[in-house]
């Protein structure tokens, strides 16, 4: 078994204690005195230097000690350090929270910037993570608090409690609680219970889901006698179908033998009418024939016609054709004739320009040559000399440069004649093209007389064609042999087979409500049957549930048993009868019977002490266990743990023992 054992504390600068050091005893240490002296504080310091959180498991609370008048004592470290030991190996443990601070550049003093917390094993730095995770490989958080303390456990969620006894009263096998339960129920139908466990299906899992399909089943069984109320009230009222049956074959009788009356009367009428109906026919043929014929005499009509005016028609379009390529010619005329006009201005700006170029003539300043220097009339022969020379070259490139542009002018006056030549020629070109046109024109337009007049032909009627008249005649000899057809008044039968059907329908309806209450017999019993199916489906869903909660009780029978059975002192009340027979979670504990509440305080705290000589052996490990309000306890129970005493004496000051 794993021993943790504390061997020293020092505090400096510790909530209230600016410095203490306390050697602890191998196995019992007191630590005594009055309310307020620090007992406690030693219980936190030990409890911040492994986790960083005072005895209650608060990470924020005041570390910092304060002076008389309540303020911060500043730039202080506020430390603890302790020695464990841990199976005979020494670990030197230290956590320090200190002030930072920092001198800002421009400022004469320190300003507080935050706070760090710094780590060390055997003197060697350490990083929080690696402080946490060594101190984690000593011993456990969550299970140092359960065996340090004997009162965490008892402050515990019922469910967080129960959770911790499960873990250790071990595996219980299916097959034990089925020899247990067999008593109950027979082993096949736990059996089935034991292969939905088998095959790795939590049990309260499948309990949620035989609840959900009974509550769903009981809903549909609520609806049953609801559906056959409904089936019931609908029922039409009983009849004697049978005599209904027996005079609607009556009436049936009595409308056919008027349907043969009907139809021997409709039979004469028929003969005639059908006679008539060939004549009327033939007829109507001819008739037809009268108006193709009248639609052949004009369709020949319209085609002479329009044979006869083609050469007319033909003609007006020539003429068309020709005035269209007129105005296109006078369009292009007017083009060019503008062309020509620019054309003109041109050469004329240009002969303007080649005057003044010919006339215009080299000049020279007259006067002496000045010396620019002096401004004095310079009468130095090689200077003058010089100046004629300049002079002589200025006029030769004048007149060179003259020629030049008088030959570009020409040059460009010559292309101008050609282009006005090619606009003369263009223009007399589309007269003569305007002329022979108009001369077409005027040819086409006196032939115009020699063709017949553009007149609407003259729509032919029956009156107008032969053949029409001969089929007229045909069809009044037709007409003579239509003779006057007179049916007989058969209103009466009408009635009377009319007045029968609806006595007829009005029988079948009631006869319908033979069909509509066997049907509704039928239903009521197929509901009756599904009622009585999920009655069944329930009872056995019943039966699948009183199965996994004797199997659940036999499974917490057997694990109270187990814990208890680990306990000398306390025990656990893992469930509670309900009124309605069932059983409910929860986790009580009980010391001598006596539930953990109303018990006094000794017998809290050996009961806590027995909670964690079980927890400790378990889990195979000791820690220190601080004991406060000990002066509360003559005597506690045996445990092979440490045992830090926190006692409330009248001493001045602590005093450890």
């Amino acid at each position: 078994m794993k021993n943790v054992f504390l061997k020293s504390l020092k505090l400096y600068f510790f909530k209230g204690t600016k410095k203490r050091e306390v050697i602890f005893k191998d196995h019992q240490t007191d630590i005594a005195g009055p309310n307020g002296s620090g007992k406690t504080t030693l219980f936190d310091a030990f409890t911040w230097l492994l986790f960083g959180k005072d005895s209650h498991d608060r990470k924020d609370f005041n570390i910092k000690t304060l002076e008389s008048s309540g303020k911060n004592i500043e730039k202080t470290e506020h430390t603890v350090q302790g020695v464990l030991s841990v199976d005979g190996k020494d670990y030197d443990l230290r956590r320090v929270y200190k002030e930072n601070w920092v001198k800002t550049r421009g400022e004469l003093e320190l300003t507080l910037k935050g706070h760090e917390t710094l780590f060390y094993i055997n003197e060697v730095p350490r990083k929080a993570t690696e402080y946490a995770h060594e101190i984690g490989e000593l011993i456990d958080e969550s299970l140092f608090k359960l065996i340090t303390n004997p009162r965490y456990f008892a402050n515990l969620n019922w469910t967080k409690q129960r959770e911790i006894l499960f873990s250790m009263s071990g595996d219980v096998e299916n097959d034990f609680l089925l020899d247990k339960i067999s008593t109950i129920q027979n082993k096949t139908e736990i059996g089935g219970l034991i292969n939905i466990l088998n095959s790795g299906k939590d049990l309260e899992k499948y309990k949620l889901e035989l609840r959900d399909k009974k509550k769903k089943l009981k809903e549909d069984l609520d609806k049953i006698p609801t559906r056959v109320d409904e089936a019931e009230n609908s029922k039409p009222e009983e009849a004697d179908f049978a005599k209904t049956e027996e005079t609607i074959k009556f009436l049936a009788d009595r409308v056919g033998k008027i349907d043969e009356a009907l139809e021997s009367a409709s039979s004469a009428f028929s003969e005639k009418h059908n006679s008539n109906q060939s004549v009327l026919s033939e007829i109507n043929t001819l008739r037809s024939k009268q108006q193709q014929v009248v639609f052949d005499a004009n369709t020949e009509a319209r085609t002479k016609d329009f044979e006869s005016k083609s050469g007319r028609r033909d003609n007006e379009s020539k003429i068309k054709e020709a005035e269209s390529r007129v105005r296109i010619l006078k369009n292009s005329l007017a083009s060019t004739q503008k062309a020509k006009e620019i054309t003109l201005g041109k050469r004329d700006a240009l002969r303007e320009k080649y005057s003044t170029v010919d006339n215009s003539e080299f000049t020279q300043k007259d006067g002496q040559l000045t010396c620019p220097v002096f401004n004095i009339v310079c009468d130095s022969p090689k200077a003058n000399e010089l100046h004629k020379a300049n002079a002589d070259t200025a006029r030769e490139t004048f007149n060179k440069k003259k020629v030049e542009e008088l030959e570009t002018i020409n040059q460009n006056g010559a292309e101008l004649n050609q282009e006005l030549a090619n606009h003369e020629a263009e223009i007399t070109n589309v007269n003569a093209d305007i002329e022979k046109e108009e001369t077409l024109i005027a040819g086409l337009k006196s032939q115009l007389d020699a063709f017949p007049a553009d007149e609407p032909i003259k729509e032919l009627t029956g009156e107008d064609v032969p053949a029409f008249t001969e089929l007229q005649y045909q069809i009044n000899i037709l007409n003579k042999k239509i003779v006057e057809v007179k049916a007989d008044d058969n209103s009466l039968l009408k009635e009377e087979k009319q007045n029968l059907l609806t006595e007829i329908d009005a029988l079948k309806k009631i006869l319908a409500g033979k069909d509509q209450i066997h049907r509704l017999n039928e239903r009521i019993a197929e509901l009756n049957e599904t009622g009585r199916n999920l009655a069944q489906q329930i009872a056995d869903l019943e039966k699948d549930e009183f199965a996994v909660d004797a199997f659940n009780k036999a499974k917490i029978e057997e694990c109270e048993s187990r814990i208890n059975g680990k306990f000398s002192m306390v025990s656990f009340k893992l469930f509670n009868q309900q009124l309605n027979g069932g059983e409910s979670e929860t986790c009580e504990i009980l010391i001598n019977g006596v539930p953990y509440s109303d018990a006094n305080t000794a017998s809290q705290i050996n009961a806590g002490l027995d909670v964690i000589n079980v927890l400790s052996k378990f889990h195979g490990v000791t820690a220190p266990i601080f004991i406060d309000n000990r002066e509360s306890v003559s005597n506690i129970i045996y445990t092979e743990s440490q045992v830090i005493n926190l006692l409330v004496t009248n001493d001045k000051e602590l005093v450890i023992k």
